[in-house]
């Protein structure tokens, strides 16, 4: 049987320090459907929390066609406290920039905090 590298007390100072480092604020904007009385449903969007983060360039950029023009995309970093409701789906709004989600890195039972790779919209 092995030793545990860390205690849950040491786990959870390490993530605490990591949220108080977080030097941005984060809106998670995530959109809800509703069934409507025709039998179809709407779209509405709203801020579920809103959160500290560190937003950070993930490296390079990748140069893609969008819409008939060359344009350069690169990819984000957001560091968000561990635990955080966060999803795939979900938009993050951060200091009047919107950044949609490429995907969450939620990392183990040490993990100091969860981390989505996004790239900037709008």
């Amino acid at each position: 049987m092995s030793a545990l590298l860390f205690t849950a007390a040491e786990v959870a100072q390490a993530r605490t320090d990591a949220t108080l480092a977080m030097p941005d604020s984060c809106a998670i904007q995530r959109a809800t459907r509703t069934k409507d009385s025709a039998g179809g449903s709407t779209t509405a969007t709203a801020i579920v929390a809103t959160v500290p983060c560190r937003l950070r360039p993930a490296g390079g950029g990748d140069e893609r066609t969008i819409a008939d023009a060359l344009q350069w995309v690169v990819a984000y970093t957001v560091s968000l406290p561990w635990g955080t409701d966060l999803r795939p789906t979900d938009t993050l709004l951060i200091a009047g920039r919107t950044f949609q989600i490429g995907g969450v890195l939620r990392g183990g039972a040490y993990s100091k905090d969860y981390r989505a790779v996004c790239k900037e919209v709008g």
